[in-house]
């Protein structure tokens, strides 16, 4: 059988819609759960610097000083505790924060939202600079550990999140939707009178 071309202004008629979605792609499954995986990270790690944040500024403060020195600084010493633990506690709270922000923007990213995705890439730079702060001041050398694990697989799930097949499954999700709405036109059809 011979195959005509279509007549001048005519096109061929679009395929059918596919029925079958893309699969999910690793990248994905990935991603998001490196996105738990750092939420629950810095959580474990700013629980560990509320819970044994103080005898760390203890031991550091005191740590090389003699035992004439400590009966002699001992009210200036607990003084400057207080002061850095006020604040250990402050960035662990804010830490636990952004956990929490990580954990619920990794959840939403799972369909491949470009928005949740942006999202928890903000959230998760905001968190990577806040552990990473953390982390490099004193702190218990446990919390420390699991705060260089959060930064690292920060970077890990950043880069995951927008890799091509991410993308192309994004796209894929929102061509089975159907067509884009139209535009909303503004009351009156758009008409706006010339002054």
């Amino acid at each position: 059988m011979t195959a005509y071309p279509e007549p001048y202004g005519y096109s061929a008629p679009p395929p059918p819609p596919s029925s079958a979605r893309a699969a999910r792609p690793a990248a994905l499954d990935l991603a998001v759960a490196g996105g738990f995986a750092v939420a629950v990270l810095m959580l474990l790690s700013a629980v560990i610097g509320l819970a044994s944040g103080r005898a760390a500024l203890e031991d550091e403060l005191t740590d090389g000083v003699g035992a004439d020195l400590k009966g002699a600084f001992g009210r200036l010493a607990a003084f400057a505790v207080d002061e850095a633990y006020g604040t250990l506690r402050t960035r662990s709270l804010i830490m636990i924060v952004v956990a929490v922000a990580v954990a619920l923007l990794a959840l939403a990213a799972r369909r491949a939202s470009v928005g949740a995705r942006a999202g928890l890439l903000v959230v998760l730079v905001i968190g990577l600079l806040v552990t990473g702060r953390v982390v490099t001041d004193v702190y218990p050398v446990l919390g420390t550990g699991l705060g260089w694990l959060a930064v690292l697989l920060s970077v890990a799930v950043a880069v995951l999140l927008f890799l091509p097949p991410v993308n192309r499954y994004r796209t894929s999700l929102r061509d089975a939707g159907g067509p884009p709405a139209p535009p909303a036109t503004p009351p009156g059809g758009g008409y706006r009178p010339v002054r």
